[in-house]
C-alpha cells in the first residue's frame, strides 16, 4: 500500500478528499497557492510543501485535484512543476476534469521521464467528496496501474471504474456532465410548463419519477430547487467550463451537438446574471424569471422576492 501520498489543490474538492486520506492513515504532503488552505490540512496532520515539485520529491503518489487544463499543465509541466520533482515510477492521479486531449500530452510528457500520468475526474459533488462516495471514472493505461491507484483511490470513492486507456475518464466524465446539463434543463422546462397549467407539482413528480421522465436530475437536483438550496456542491462556472470542454473537443472531432452548445448558453446566461458561484441547479431561476413563477410544490405560484432582480 502506498504510505506516503501528495496533494495538490485543496479547494472545495480536494480539501475534502485529503481529509478523507489522512482519516485513512496516510502521510500527506500538500500544497495549494492559498496558504490558508494549506495550513487547514496541516492543522489535521498533513506536511506543508512550497511548490509541486516539492510535493512530487516527498511523494510516492501524487493527487491533483485543480480547476483547468491550464492549471494542471503548469502544475505538471511547470518550472516548478511535478515532473521536476517526481521519480520514475512515481504515480501521477489527476482528479480534475480537463480536455482529453490534454490528459494525453501530459500523460506522454510523463511518460518521458519514467512517470505515470493517469485521469481520474471524480462525480458526486462536495458532498460526495466529504463522504467518500464518488464516482470515478480511472482512465488507465493498464490493470497492473489501475490497481496500484485503487489503493489510494479506495478511500476516497464508493465506485471506481477502469474505464479505458489515459485520457478515456476525461471523455466520460464530460459526457455525463453533458447529459447531466440537459437532462435538468428539459425537467425545469416540463415542470415550469405543467405549474404554468395549474397541475400538482407533487403529484407530477410522483408520476414521472416512475416514468420514462425519470432522471438522476429529477430526482436529485430539482428538490433542492423546490427547496430553494443553491449552496454549490458544484458551482455554475465549473459546469460551464466542462461543458466548454465537451463542446471544444466536440468542434475538433467534428461532432454535431446542438442541445449541449444550447445548454452552455443558457450557462453563460446564468453567470451573466450573477449565479457563477452558486450550485448550477440555480439556472432554474432564470426560467422563472422569464415566466413569472416559481418551482414550488404547491404549483403555480409568485415569486418570491429574493428571485425577483437577482
Amino acid at each position: 500500500m502506498e504510505k506516503v501520498v501528495g496533494f495538490i489543490g485543496l479547494g472545495a474538492m480536494g480539501s475534502r478528499m485529503a481529509k478523507n486520506l489522512l482519516k485513512a492513515g496516510f502521510q500527506c504532503i500538500v500544497y495549494d497557492v492559498r496558504k490558508e488552505a494549506v495550513d487547514e490540512l496541516a492543522r489535521i496532520g498533513a506536511r506543508p510543501a512550497s511548490s509541486p515539485e516539492e510535493v512530487a520529491r516527498k511523494s510516492d503518489v501524487i493527487l491533483l485535484s485543480l480547476p483547468s487544463s491550464p492549471h494542471v499543465e503548469e502544475v505538471m509541466l511547470g518550472p516548478n512543476g511535478v515532473l521536476k520533482g517526481a521519480r520514475p515510477g512515481s504515480l501521477v492521479i489527476d482528479l480534475s476534469t480537463i480536455d482529453p486531449i490534454t490528459t494525453r500530452r501530459i500523460y506522454d510528457e510523463a511518460k518521458k521521464r519514467g512517470v505515470i500520468f493517469i485521469d481520474a475526474p471524480v462525480s458526486g459533488g462536495t458532498w460526495g467528496a466529504e463522504a467518500a462516495t464518488l464516482t470515478i471514472m480511472v482512465g488507465a493505461p493498464s490493470e497492473e496501474v489501475f490497481s496500484r491507484a485503487k489503493e489510494v483511490l479506495q478511500y476516497l470513492g464508493k465506485k471506481i471504474v477502469h474505464v479505458g486507456d489515459v485520457g478515456h475518464g476525461q471523455v466520460i466524465k464530460l459526457a455525463n456532465n453533458a447529459m447531466g446539463c440537459v437532462n435538468l434543463f428539459a425537467a425545469i422546462e416540463a415542470l415550469l410548463w405543467a405549474a404554468k397549467q395549474g397541475v400538482n407539482l407533487e403529484k407530477a413528480l410522483e408520476v414521472i419519477s416512475e416514468s420514462s421522465g425519470d432522471s438522476w436530475a429529477l430526482r436529485n437536483r430539482i428538490p433542492r430547487i423546490i427547496k430553494r438550496v443553491f449552496e454549490p456542491g458544484f458551482k455554475t462556472w465549473l459546469m460551464h467550463k466542462d461543458i466548454g470542454i465537451f463542446l471544444k473537443t466536440a468542434t475538433e472531432i467534428k461532432m454535431y451537438t446542438p442541445f449541449i452548445a444550447l445548454a452552455y448558453q443558457f450557462l453563460q446566461l446564468a453567470i451573466a446574471n450573477g449565479y457563477a458561484d452558486e450550485d448550477w441547479g440555480s439556472v432554474a431561476k432564470l426560467y422563472e424569471k422569464l415566466l413569472n413563477i416559481e418551482l414550488k410544490l404547491e404549483g403555480l405560484t409568485p415569486p418570491h422576492p429574493g428571485v425577483q432582480g437577482e
